[in-house]
């Protein structure tokens, strides 16, 4: 419903084909991903928190970097983690926007079929991202839990 639209809107601009126009897509749509599950993230913290902070004489802005921030890192990485995975595996814009000047990975992986060779590449494409998870799992469990477990 979004991709045609988003596909003449690019092609009048001369935004189709470039590795700016898929950065504005991804970032459009994963903005608004984030901002609401951070929400939920941030709600589950009292505001009082931040009111102490402000009688031990910080700023509203230092109380929240300082005492907030901290405690909604887990949230942030979870949120990172959502985010990484869908422009990872996302194919409707890749294959629609890019065609000539861009080739993305993932459409090659798609068209690569299911032989040995693409399976090796759909491996190798999934690394990165196993890696990442890999190292952040802790806090992704975490993250995805909403702070329902304790340590």
């Amino acid at each position: 419903m979004i991709v045609i639209p988003i596909f003449l809107m690019y092609v009048n601009i001369g935004l189709q084909d470039t590795f700016l126009g898929l950065l504005l897509v991804y970032t459009n749509i994963n903005l608004a991903f984030s901002v609401w599950m951070m929400k939920g993230f941030f709600d589950n913290i009292p505001y009082s928190f931040e009111e102490v902070a402000m009688c031990d004489g910080y700023s509203r802005l230092q109380g929240v970097i300082k005492l907030v921030v901290p405690m909604v890192i887990p949230g942030i990485l979870a949120t990172a983690v959502f985010c990484g995975i869908f422009v990872w595996n996302e194919f409707l814009f890749a294959s629609v926007l890019t065609w000539n000047e861009i080739s993305l990975m993932t459409p090659k992986i798609a068209g690569s079929g299911v032989d040995s060779v693409g399976s090796t590449i759909t491996f190798l494409y999934s690394l990165p991202m196993i890696i990442f998870i890999f190292f952040i799992r802790k806090q992704l469990l975490r993250g995805v839990t909403f702070g329902i477990l304790k340590e």
